[in-house]
């Protein structure tokens, strides 16, 4: 025990600083100044709280491990204190999460992936962040979730899913008999592009994709028309001039008919048609402004305009036998060239320049695809297979307006083809056809 002298000891100092503290301006010498604290207190022998304090120091010390404890003593307090504080603090600035699943129950969501699934359909950010919280895995549930949010244009959901490792490339669960006849449903960035939401493919693109799963969206975003969804993906393309060729083809083979609802098998004959388009989209119209704008951003990625794919078709022709002229007229613009031979679908699957296989088609649309190669300088006189010039064939087909833009753009009318037929030999199997047929009514 620390003797009653040290302990009074302490006491003087502790009253001494005190006082010390509210008045700081002390002169050199405590003993000697006038100072506030020096005032008499009944019974200090006539000495001032300056000199009471010298005394104290000095009995003090005899005894340093006082001072040494209850300096001690006082740190320690105040770093609890102020711990306590601080702790505080953080309550107030981060204060605790409470369980999701106690959250999800006062929701009324239940924890499944049906659930998720529904939750991100809805745009419900905090649902889908309380059922990730919780541990429900990503990619459960049919379709994904984040299929469903990025078809929704829901970008806070998609962002919640893609962090939770939910992959913007990976196929869906088929909805349809169509697409589990090709394999599985959309990709999240294919759905966020066929729905036109350029904010959540804008979202998927800020982290690197397989580039097919890029190519493939580009193609959609074309085949829909995205001119927005079209700038986001070219940045990203590997091979640009390959994958706009495709996007130009899909577009062009684009199938009016309604394709659902149909069983499985009926989807897979249709999926391994040699004319089946890998893109479909059904009700638009050649000339429809949209196509028209997202074409033009297709084409300024330099596409190989005049290669022939694997069905032996330039894009050219492809265009002409969908009765396109919008899309041939655009196409000339850009530089196509109208005198190159390939297969024609209406012409006996023949090969032959894009200008006969318009005036066989004999429609409308293939009168205007004609009038446009023939403004774009077509070759009036380039053969078929066998021989025959466009004037023929026009003829042989009993199409008047096709021959009257033939004859006006000077179409020669003595050719011969390979078999030595003449305008006039066409012109009497024409008539011999519509006999034919009248007679067989």
């Amino acid at each position: 025990m620390p003797e009653s002298g040290s302990l009074q000891s302490w006491g003087l100092l502790n009253e001494g600083l005190l006082c010390h503290i509210r008045y700081p301006a002390l002169k050199a010498s405590v003993a000697a100044a006038r100072h506030p604290c020096d005032a008499h207190r009944p019974g200090d022998g006539g000495l001032g709280h300056g000199a009471r304090l010298l005394a104290a120091i000095e009995a003090l010390k005899k005894t340093p491990w006082v001072v040494l404890t209850l300096l001690f003593a006082s740190v320690v307090g105040g770093l609890a204190q102020f711990a306590n504080a601080f702790r505080g603090l953080a309550d107030l600035v981060h204060p605790a999460k409470p369980d999701p699943r106690t959250e999800l129950a006062k929701l009324g969501v239940p924890f499944t992936p049906a659930a998720l699934a529904k939750a991100a359909a809805d745009g419900d950010a905090r649902a889908v962040g309380l059922l990730l919280d919780s541990g429900m895995r990503v990619g459960t549930g049919s379709p994904s979730s984040l299929v469903v949010a990025a078809r929704g244009g829901f970008v806070d959901v998609a962002r919640r899913l893609r962090e939770a490792g939910s992959d913007p490339a990976a196929p869906g669960a088929a909805e349809n008999p169509l697409e589990e006849a090709m394999g599985g449903g959309d990709t999240a960035l294919e759905a966020a592009v066929k729905a036109h939401h350029p904010d959540v493919v804008s979202l998927f693109l800020e982290r690197r994709l397989p580039a097919a799963a890029i190519a493939d969206a580009y193609v959609y975003a074309a085949v829909a028309s995205d001119v927005m969804a079209l700038a986001l993906l070219a940045p990203h393309l590997a091979q640009p001039q390959v994958t706009a060729r495709n996007a130009i083809a899909a577009v062009l083979e684009r199938t009016p008919t309604r394709l659902l609802p149909m069983t499985l098998e009926e989807a897979r004959r249709l999926v391994n048609h040699p004319h089946w388009p890998a893109f479909a989209v059904f009700g638009r119209t050649d000339g429809d402004p949209a196509d028209l704008r997202a074409m033009r951003a297709v084409l300024a990625l330099k596409p190989p305009l005049d290669a022939i794919d694997a069905n032996g078709q330039t894009l050219l022709h492809k265009a002409v036998d969908n009765d396109a002229p919008g899309m041939v007229a655009l196409l000339l613009a850009a530089g196509a060239s109208p005198r190159i031979s390939a297969l024609c679908q209406v012409h006996d699957e023949a090969k032959a320049p894009p200008l006969a296989c318009a005036v066989v088609r004999g429609s409308a649309a293939g009168l205007a695809s004609a009038q446009a190669l023939i403004a774009a300088h077509a070759d009036l006189e380039a053969r078929d297979v066998n021989g025959a010039t466009p004037l023929m064939l026009a003829t042989g087909n009993d199409d008047p307006n096709a021959i009257v833009a033939l004859l006006a753009a000077g179409a020669d009318t003595h050719a011969h083809d390979a078999s030595g037929r003449t305008i006039s030999d066409y012109k009497r199997i024409a008539t011999h056809h519509t006999r034919a047929s009248l007679n067989a009514r």
